[in-house]
């Protein structure tokens, strides 16, 4: 019987196969910084591959990564040579290949052991033989490092095989971390590039001292101060606010440092380039800390001087209007198809009827009949089509039954459109056409 001679790892003592599994386990702790940037490894990974390919023997180490947007897609695939900075064709996976990457398993490609169609792949790649080691991200194959034409592979111990699985683990690891930093940053661009945008003023306060952590660019049109002075003087908004509204920033101020605040503040401040008055609403959000304390509050700051100013005029004139109505000595009112939206004290008195009896209603219950009601409406609208004013003789029946004679005048709030609204004026003339 014929004894084969020892192999030459048979005679490897212990503490020389220890050394070498000293030697990967440092090479795979060397790449623990693994960062790919555009396609160019950094110096640190550059030096960790250098590692890898000497204890391991390969020619070359090469890691093919799938696009995370088609991992399945071959032709997606982007190459990462390490050590050199050449670039090198992908290796097209078979199923079986696949599968067991898939699973997480190493694939040691020999030749003698493949199969036709995979031994020719290799040889179309000038690769006599390869270890492909997975990488996984969420679960997911995203692709493999390729050790090419490794020295002994058969010879390689279970340690060693341990190692190299674990070199897949954190490479896998790196790529995954590496690309949740992308996408981080590229969602804090997006974000940045849209307070930057931001018509209103965006802005996050530390409490309780009232510094000043983010402030948006929009804070320079809207306060007259810009960034950079919200960032460096604290509780800067105390110092710009109109005078008139100091007592009110100390009340709520007091509030906010034991943790109550509303939905939204509403204040004026002094504008700090044109020393106008400006009037700001502001929406905000209390941040607490683990303990329920307040820490900060970020806020949302809109202009609203345009609107404050519009709704001031637009009371001034209300008001004008109605002491302008409340005087008048005849009948005035406003109706939108014959429906009174209001009326002044001289109709009410006319009428015998209060205005919350009058508004709201069709004004058919004043006349006598319904056909006089419809007669007034037919000349009035004919009046109104051919100019913006029209006028008829009718008769109104007071509260308490009451018939009186009136001159009905109409006029269009738009002279295109009479049935956008009617302002009309009521006269008494009863006692010229009985006198």
């Amino acid at each position: 019987m014929t004894t084969s001679p020892p192999s030459e790892t048979d005679l490897e003592v212990p503490s020389a196969r220890l050394e070498r599994t000293r030697l990967w386990l440092r090479a795979i702790a060397g790449a623990t910084d693994l960062l790919i940037v555009g396609g160019t490894p950094e110096p640190d990974v550059v030096s960790a591959m250098g590692e890898l390919q000497k204890v391991t023997g390969a020619e070359r180490v090469i890691i093919q990564v799938t696009r995370q947007s088609a991992p399945l897609d071959e032709s997606q695939m982007m190459l990462r040579a390490l050590p050199e900075h050449v670039p090198a064709r992908v290796l097209p996976l078979s199923d079986r290949w696949r599968w067991k990457l898939a699973a997480g398993e190493l694939v040691l490609c020999q030749t003698q052991d493949l199969r036709p169609a995979e031994r020719r792949t290799l040889y179309d790649h000038g690769i006599r033989s390869c270890a492909l080691v997975p990488l996984k991200v969420g679960g997911i194959l995203r692709g493999c490092t390729r050790l090419e034409n490794a020295e002994a592979m058969d010879t390689w111990s279970p340690d060693e095989l341990l190692a190299l699985a674990s070199i897949g683990t954190v490479f896998s690891n790196a790529l995954g971390y590496r690309e949740a930093r992308e996408m981080l940053d590229e969602s804090a661009m997006r974000l940045r590039r849209l307070v930057d945008n931001a018509p209103d003023m965006i802005y996050r306060m530390s409490l309780p001292d009232g510094r000043y952590e983010v402030v948006s660019p929009a804070a320079t049109s809207m306060t007259g101060h810009t960034p950079e002075e919200f960032l460096t003087t604290p509780k800067l908004i105390e110092r710009i606010l109109h005078p008139g509204w100091r007592s009110y920033f100390e009340h709520q101020w007091a509030l906010l440092l034991q943790g109550e605040v509303p939905l939204e503040y509403a204040y004026a401040i002094v504008h700090g380039q044109t020393g106008e008055t400006r009037w700001l609403h502001q929406r905000n959000v209390l941040i607490r800390d683990a303990y329920g304390r307040p820490v900060a509050l970020e806020g949302i700051v809109t202009d609203v001087t345009q609107r404050q100013v519009a709704e001031a005029r637009l009371r001034s004139r209300e008001s004008t209007l109605q002491t302008i109505l409340s005087s008048a000595p005849i009948g005035i009112g406003f109706n939108s198809d014959r429906t009174l939206l209001m009326v002044n004290d001289e109709l009410c008195r006319m009428t015998g009827y209060t205005s919350e009896e009058l508004v709201g209603k069709v004004t058919d219950f004043l006349y006598p009949t319904y056909k006089e009601f419809q007669r007034v409406g037919v000349d009035l609208v004919a009046q109104l089509e051919q100019g913006t004013t029209g006028s008829v003789e009718t008769q109104w029946v007071r509260k308490d039954g009451t018939v009186l004679d009136v001159l009905l005048s109409a006029n269009c709030i738009t002279p295109e459109d009479y049935a956008l609204g009617v302002t009309f004026t009521v006269l008494d003339i009863t006692r010229f056409r009985r006198g």
